[in-house]
């Protein structure tokens, strides 16, 4: 067999930064999706529904103009006849008041005027102007007075006139036709700047751009080719012709107004026809213009996903790695000990981590076997505990030691330091040495060596019945050398009493004293049960 791929080391740590990443990215793919083919459908719809409701606002707004136009132009008819300045100036000043107060009241017009055919002078919001002045100053940039002379006798109903140029600015003339007695004698004429009109329109906002156009009904019969030419659309001329016609077919409903909605090839064209004013409303904008704002929230919002997906897939392989480190201590953790399991043969680090603990715990319930068949050893590393202080619940301590053959019954205990001159005898010989070297001094009742230290050193444990006032501490005899300790009746003290009897050992050893008295010993060792 080959050896493991090294990618199937970490087969958790994939795991948990593809688990991670899925609860990250499926909400952010249902989200894109819900947006892109749900919400974002709806939105254009309500954003394309909103600008032919502007429009709409738009044509709404031009037919209250000209309305007013209208209403002027009917006071003015039925208030002044026609009349020649010389003979009737006092009318002449009345009118030019007149349109001086229509002009002020309505801020759209730049002036007014009423061009009478027949007279010498003709009439503005300021002044008298002589009528063939009038022809020569306000004429269309590509009409020569005459012929517009000729046109503006023959309007006999609500007339656009485009293309005057005056000092520089563009301007928009609206006729109206002035009739005395059934007879047209005359037009009364507004003068609009175009930026006006195109504030009217809208067609100057910042925020779309529109193709705006204002035509007459008859422009508007013969505009169809046009709409192709100037606003780019490639479309059969037929089908806008023929929504044209069925437009046109409202001219005999009064004050009615219809419209042409369409989207061709991603443009949308509008067409508002007002009938009663012999006017249409043209507008050619693309609907990726019209949808601007919602591109650029589109982008916004799939550019803070793009964030948040780059930003939370780092944040997630960081917390998958934060999450797999513990697992990834237990694995080092335990690699010493993998050398006898087949590492082939698990499926992941978690598996591989369980086999190596059931390995280590069986490992361990054999050592435990072992020792608990090895008695010696664990009352050496009882009576070793009792000594160094080491030992916990008292009552668990006395229960561990009766169950290994030590039975701490005495009342009170201490600690022996013996050292024989010669080479060692067996521990019972020892101990029965002892016993009878000790029988003047104490009453010894049993005794369990603790350890055996270098140059025949033995660490006794004895337990005695009554608490005794010692007179020496340290002795010789039958070539026994004998350091007693304290004589405690708390095994919690046993450490003292080991460190009273070391340190009267190592201080004779030291000075090579066959007896010290017990108020020397004092001296030296009294800090000890501090």
């Amino acid at each position: 067999m080959g050896e493991r791929p090294k990618y199937k080391d970490r087969v958790v740590l994939y795991r948990y930064i593809i688990s991670y990443m899925s609860i990250l990215i499926v909400p952010v793919i249902i989200l894109v999706f819900s947006f892109r083919y749900m919400g974002f459908k709806a939105l254009e719809r309500e954003v394309l529904k909103k600008d032919i409701t502007t429009l709409k606002a738009a044509t709404y707004n031009l037919e209250r103009v000209l309305d007013t136009c209208r209403s002027i132009t009917m006071q003015v008819t039925y208030t002044y006849k026609p009349f020649e300045l010389n003979l009737d100036i006092t009318s002449a000043m009345e009118l030019i008041q007149a349109l001086e107060k229509y002009n002020i009241i309505n801020d759209i017009y730049e002036d007014i005027f009423v061009i009478f055919h027949e007279a010498e002078y003709s009439y503005s919001s300021t002044s008298s102007i002589k009528t063939t002045d009038f022809y020569n100053k306000y004429s269309p940039n590509d009409l020569k007075s005459e012929a517009y002379k000729i046109m503006l006798q023959n309007i006999k109903q609500p007339t656009l006139i485009r293309d005057i140029t005056d000092q520089g600015e563009d301007y928009t003339l609206y006729t109206f036709p002035y009739f005395y007695r059934g007879e047209l004698v005359g037009n009364v004429i507004f003068k609009m700047k175009n930026t006006h009109l195109n504030a009217i329109l809208g067609a100057e906002s910042k925020d779309i751009k529109r193709k705006d156009y204002l035509v007459t009904k008859q422009e508007l019969e013969s505009c169809y080719q046009e709409i192709n030419k100037q606003f780019q659309l490639d479309m059969e001329t037929e089908e806008i012709k023929n929504d044209i016609k069925q437009l046109l077919k409202s001219d005999n409903l009064i004050e009615d107004k219809t419209y042409i909605i369409k989207s061709i090839q991603g443009k949308s064209l509008f067409i508002s026809y007002m009938p009663e004013f012999n006017i249409a409303y043209m507008s050619v904008t693309s609907n990726d213009e019209i949808l601007k704002s919602l591109s650029i929230l589109k982008i916004t919002m799939f550019s803070i996903m793009g964030i948040i997906l780059v930003v939370g897939m780092g944040f997630v392989i960081w917390i998958a790695r934060n999450n797999y480190r513990p697992i990834q201590q237990l694995k080092y953790l335990t690699k010493p000990y993998r050398i006898k399991i087949n590492q082939k043969d698990y499926k992941d680090e978690i598996d591989l981590i369980k086999e190596t603990i059931g390995y280590l715990s069986k490992q361990n319930e054999r050592l435990e076997y072992e020792f608990e068949k090895n008695i010696p050893i664990k009352q050496n590393f009882l009576l070793n505990q009792l000594i160094n202080g080491t030992i916990g619940d008292k009552e668990v301590f006395y229960q561990e030691c009766m169950n290994v053959g030590i039975t701490l019954t005495a009342p009170y205990h201490s600690i022996l330091l013996v050292k024989e001159d010669k080479e060692i005898g067996s521990e019972l010989e020892v101990l029965s040495r002892i016993q009878k070297c000790m029988k003047d001094i104490v009453q010894i009742n049993y005794a369990y060596v603790i350890q055996i230290l270098k140059n025949n050193i033995f660490t006794l444990l004895i337990g005695i019945s009554e608490q005794q006032d010692l007179k020496q501490c340290l002795l010789k005899k039958q070539r026994l050398k004998i350091a007693i300790g304290t004589i405690e009746s708390d095994i919690y003290y046993m450490p003292n009493a080991y460190i009273r009897a070391r340190s009267i050992f190592e201080l004779s050893e030291t000075e090579q004293q066959n007896f010290v008295a017990w108020d020397q010993i004092e001296e030296y060792i009294g800090a000890t049960r501090c």
